[in-house]
């Protein structure tokens, strides 16, 4: 590799407090190089590449919980921070023209929770909601694109020889 030998380690650990109970948390790096697009994308009138990236290196700790509620219906929720060093951010210049370029540090910590249940036998109902906030640590300012709310609904009808038929929405 051009950057080197990585290493990403991670550990977790899940606790089970009760049969209907787990309880999880884990910590780790992680490296990311720039994409062949991050680098030599062509300009094209709206993009172009930026050869000199350097590869994000981020730590991150996230804990949660899984819960069965009453046999027909699942609560997952958990918590997350990652903290990010030259993260890889397309972003416009002033003639609206977007390229890569890494933000020296980044913040980004939030939750989300999840609702999962059978309505009935073969349909099954799943509501997610996550805030974030992603924050450059230079600034302090919301990291471009990234929402602070996301929301989603999903129907699933299990079809009698396998597989199944979803049916979803999100809002950001």
């Amino acid at each position: 590799s051009v950057y080197g030998v990585q290493v990403s380690p991670r550990a977790g650990i899940v606790y089970f407090a009760r049969p209907d109970l787990r309880l999880r948390l884990a910590a780790g790096r992680t490296f990311r190089g720039p994409s062949l697009s991050d680098l030599y994308f062509p300009f094209d009138g709206f993009a172009v590449g930026n050869p000199l990236l350097r590869p994000e290196i981020a730590w991150s700790v996230d804990a949660g919980l899984e819960a069965l509620l009453g046999g027909r219906l699942a609560l997952r929720a958990t918590a997350f921070w990652t903290d990010v060093r030259d993260l890889i951010l397309w972003t416009p210049d002033p003639s609206f023209v977007f390229s890569p370029q890494n933000v020296g540090s980044a913040s980004i910590r939030g939750g989300s929770v999840e609702l999962e249940g059978t309505l009935a036998p073969g349909w099954r109902l799943r509501f997610s909601s996550t805030r974030m906030l992603a924050t450059d640590g230079a600034t302090g300012l919301d990291l471009p694109n990234r929402p602070r709310h996301v929301a989603g609904l999903a129907l699933t009808r299990d079809l009698p020889r396998g597989g199944s038929i979803t049916a979803s929405a999100v809002h950001v």
